[in-house]
């Protein structure tokens, strides 16, 4: 009787890796793709929170926008003394007074300067 040997050829090997290479070849792009538009979306909401904040002071009357202010996370922005806003690592905020307008970045993974208007 012939003993059988187990074990996979070289042929079956190199064709689960070439499978490998094509999965791996759509699944990075679409998941920088996913963490760039997570990165956009935190900046979208830090921005977002802050203009609220700022809004609601301004028509409120307690608060008036004087010049312009820049932060960059991690930090914490003390609007008043019910609203604060956390600012996460890698997020730049600016506010410009003269227009009205927040403006956040998550200037890593190519994230895109968002823009809220008070």
């Amino acid at each position: 009787m012939k003993e059988m040997k187990s074990g996979f050829t070289l042929i079956e090997v190199m064709v689960v890796a070439v499978i490998v290479v094509i999965l791996a070849a759509f699944a990075v792009p679409s998941y920088q793709s996913y963490v760039k538009r997570s990165a956009n979306h935190v900046a979208k909401s830090v921005a977002g929170t802050i203009a609220q904040g700022v809004a609601t002071q301004l028509a409120g009357g307690t608060a008036a926008l004087y010049g312009d202010a820049a932060v960059s996370g991690p930090a914490t922005i003390n609007i008043d003394a019910s609203v604060s806003v956390k600012i996460p690592e890698n997020v730049a905020v600016t506010i410009d007074a003269v227009n009205g307008v927040i403006y956040a970045e998550h200037y890593e993974n190519g994230g895109e300067v968002q823009s809220v208007s008070i």
